[in-house]
């Protein structure tokens, strides 16, 4: 596993693959799952409303500060429950 995954970082910074890497490639078929894992990425990056071509050090900076949002949101009160009924079953209002 370790393995198909050190072969995916070379494919995502597009570096040449070796013999090994290369039947890792082949035998893991790391091109799905590097498709697969560019599609979650996007998929996120929408979710959150951000541009799909931030680095790694920006998407950082951006759960930092927002971390830092809810954390004082919450110092103040105001619980954001993604699944009120589950979460905090004396909720008021629908869950969204």
């Amino acid at each position: 596993m370790t393995g198909m995954y050190n072969v995916l970082e070379k494919l995502r910074q597009e570096e040449p693959l070796d013999d090994n890497e290369r039947a890792i490639h082949e035998m893991g078929l790391l091109t799905i799952l590097h498709h697969l894992h560019q599609d979650l990425d996007r998929a996120v990056s929408a979710a959150y409303g951000w541009p799909a071509t931030l680095s790694d050090e920006e998407i950082l900076s951006r759960l930092v500060a927002l971390n830092q949002e809810r954390a004082a949101e919450e110092a103040n009160g105001l619980i954001r429950y993604l699944r009120p009924a589950y979460q905090n079953p004396n909720a008021v209002g629908k869950p969204i």
